[in-house]
């Protein structure tokens, strides 16, 4: 306070009137604030664990990752797929890759 002076050799304060100040950043992960608030009575824990534990298996499966295969490189045939430029078909990739794994 401006024009405070204390003339006394001992000050005492009471403690109810003193606040801690903090600028530091709580560490939060990086995508907190994203999918922070993602749980409601539709979507909860149990959901996404149950959900995520399914893709784990699925993921596990070689043939699982065989369709994945196919279907990335049916997909990425060509750049635009409003175009009318010749596309292999999927049973075509699918025998090109055999073939590859087998040489």
């Amino acid at each position: 306070m401006p024009g405070l002076h204390i003339n006394s050799p001992s000050v005492a304060l009471s403690i109810a009137g003193m606040h801690g100040i903090s600028s530091v950043v709580q560490a939060t992960p990086p995508l907190e604030g994203f999918f922070g608030s993602r749980f409601d009575e539709r979507w909860t824990p149990e959901m996404e664990g149950t959900l995520l534990e399914r893709f784990g298996l699925k993921k596990d499966d070689p043939g699982n990752h065989f369709t994945q295969v196919v279907e990335t490189v049916y997909y990425n045939q060509v750049e635009d797929p409003d175009s009318d430029a010749p596309r292999l078909n999927r049973d075509q990739i699918a025998k090109i890759i055999t073939k590859k794994n087998r040489a």
